[in-house]
């Protein structure tokens, strides 16, 4: 399905940034307090998603280490000027042909265990 912009119709189009490391979490606030991460970890996914193009996946060079033959597709590797880290080596996952026709399917073996999980309220 489509999903488009309420207020100018045109497509939505997302980005994605992904970066593997160390981070802090916890609930900020005590009226109503809300799950925040934190850490240099955290800021470097979010520049790995601002940096990013549209509709694209892009993960840091930790990530790539750690993801490299795990994936169907292909990796564009690139370098990006990163606001306060400076020149990083990042790399963006190109799906195979065809790939992203169809929904993703939900592997059997996680569909079992999703039904097991209790609601959140």
């Amino acid at each position: 399905k489509k999903v488009r912009m309420p207020h100018n119709n045109d497509l939505v189009q997302i980005r994605i940034g992904v970066h593997t490391g160390a981070c802090t979490s916890g609930l900020i606030g005590t009226r109503l307090p809300k799950f925040s991460i934190f850490g240099d970890s955290m800021n470097t996914a979010s520049r790995m998603e601002s940096t990013c193009e549209p509709g694209r996946i892009q993960v840091s060079d930790a990530t790539y280490q750690l993801l490299q033959g795990s994936c169907d597709g292909t990796w564009e590797h690139k370098e990006v000027d990163v606001k306060g880290k400076g020149i990083m080596e990042t790399h963006v996952w190109v799906a195979p042909s065809g790939s992203m026709d169809d929904p993703v399917p939900i592997p059997e073996h996680r569909t079992s265990r999703l039904s097991r999980v209790p609601p959140v309220l």
